[in-house]
């Protein structure tokens, strides 16, 4: 108890030493309730948590050694008590490969846990499949390898085994699936069925090239088979232009509606991408909303729906706000989205901190990244994670309207001593009142919002 009204201090007080961010205020809604160490640090990437568990990924360092004893692999927490986060044994990664991403659900099949294989010293790409019924004792389902889903550039340009980003388990009827985010050239969104989930299978897949396509007056069928250099080297100008530190088309999250039929592609400088899955053999391109006043950096990182549809919240991320031109501009912050047409969603709102507003206030401690990162809605309310400024929540009631209602942003040297460095938020989930969030220097935090649903 002593260890959580010190931090609700730090999060509602300005800070006795250090730097405090100037439009941190003070909120009696959020409370701090545990802490979940992992003193490691950029080592913590995203969360999930399902039932009593949140399963925590890792990042470069430590790369995956096959046993997870080198501190790599999904760190895994007991939380059925919130005050005392209990680690329990984890999930290892894949030798010479880091896990960006997790997802966990209750499926046809059972409890099924996924996860993202990336490099990070050579190793595979593609995902797993695991059981965790008892996440005490889980175990190995299935490895699915990735590939790019033109033929030329697997046989002649080394397009196999390619890394998975992000995912998302999503069901229809009777049937289990997993969407993935593959870092091919082309077909990036690629489906599999895993209602046998020790035997998935490849079902479909779409890729923003399509849209060039179409320009050309060409079938997307035809990027299968392509061959011809010349239109590859079209289809990949394509991709490759944009604007600002990433310039690149490229998809980099995915969200699956709870029906299981709309899948929301953030598509980087393409902006939020919305298609029709009830055929998942078959994706069909319905819109793309990109922001009317952007000068091409878009940096559509996740976007998440409210439970309608009828409202989509973007997050930008950029994580250089000095690259462009070299003076002050922005890091990246949230748009907010009327998507009640989804053939044409219209732009309602922006919101920003200050600090990731103004980039060159020295208020704004000088080690910290201001940009948004990760979303999830809940209700009339998003919850973001925020690097720098740490958790954000905010009211999007009125859509057209977004305000702060709370926020955890603990700093000071109290805090970077327990948190093994400034706040680094990378991972967001809010489910029944409660919030969970990983921080990329000091593991796992979980909170409660006083009044949600």
């Amino acid at each position: 108890m002593r260890k959580s009204k010190k931090f609700i201090l730090i999060m509602t007080l300005s800070a006795a030493a250090g730097f405090f961010s100037p439009d941190a205020f003070a909120s009696k809604e959020l409370f701090f309730l545990g802490h979940g160490s992992r003193l490691l640090p950029g080592a913590t990437t995203d969360l999930w948590v399902h039932r009593d568990f949140a399963y925590l990924g890792t990042f470069n360092q430590p790369c995956g050694d096959g046993t997870g004893d080198n501190g790599s692999g999904i760190r895994i927490f007991d939380v059925s008590d919130p005050r005392v986060p209990r680690e329990i044994a984890p999930i290892p990664s894949l030798p010479g490969s880091r896990i960006n991403d997790i997802k966990v659900g209750d499926m046809n099949s059972s409890q099924i846990l996924v996860h993202s294989n990336e490099p990070c010293n050579g190793g595979q790409g593609g995902f797993e499949i695991w059981n965790v019924d008892d996440p005490l004792r889980p175990f190995h389902l299935a490895h699915v390898q990735t590939d790019d889903i033109n033929s030329f550039i697997r046989e002649e340009m080394g397009g196999k085994d390619i890394g998975v980003h992000n995912l998302f388990l999503f069901q229809q009827g009777n049937r289990d699936f997993v969407a993935s985010v593959v870092e091919s050239l082309f077909g990036n969104f690629q489906i599999f069925d895993i209602t046998d989930p020790r035997n998935p299978s490849p079902v479909g897949f779409w890729g923003v090239e399509e849209l060039r396509l179409a320009e050309l007056g060409l079938s997307p069928d035809l990027v299968v088979n392509l061959r011809d250099p010349e239109l590859i080297a079209d289809l990949q100008g394509f991709l490759e232009s944009g604007f600002g530190q990433f310039p690149r088309r490229f998809l980099h999250d995915i969200t699956i509606s709870q029906r299981g039929d709309l899948a929301y592609l953030s598509y980087w400088d393409a902006g939020v991408v919305l298609l029709d899955i009830r055929d998942p053999s078959n994706p069909v391109f319905l819109s793309a909303a990109v922001d009317p006043g952007s000068d091409g950096e878009v940096n559509s990182h996740a976007a998440w729906p409210n439970e309608d549809g009828s409202i989509v919240v973007e997050t930008s991320e950029d994580f250089d706000a000095f690259t462009t031109t070299g003076l002050p501009e922005k890091w990246g912050g949230v748009r907010i989205w009327d998507f009640r047409d989804p053939l044409q969603p219209i732009l309602l709102s922006t919101f920003e901190t200050f600090c990731s507003a103004n980039p060159g206030d020295t208020s704004c401690d000088p080690r910290g990244v201001y940009s948004v990162h990760n979303v999830m809605v809940k209700g009339t309310l998003a919850f973001l994670s925020w690097y720098g400024n740490g958790v954000l929540v905010l009211d999007i009631s009125d859509p057209r309207n977004p305000f702060e209602v709370a926020r955890f942003n603990p700093v000071g040297p109290d805090f970077e001593a327990s948190n093994g460095g400034i706040q680094d938020v990378w991972g967001i989930f809010f489910d029944k009142g409660r919030g969970f969030a990983s921080d990329r220097n000091g593991g796992l935090y979980i909170f409660n919002l006083k009044g949600s649903q």
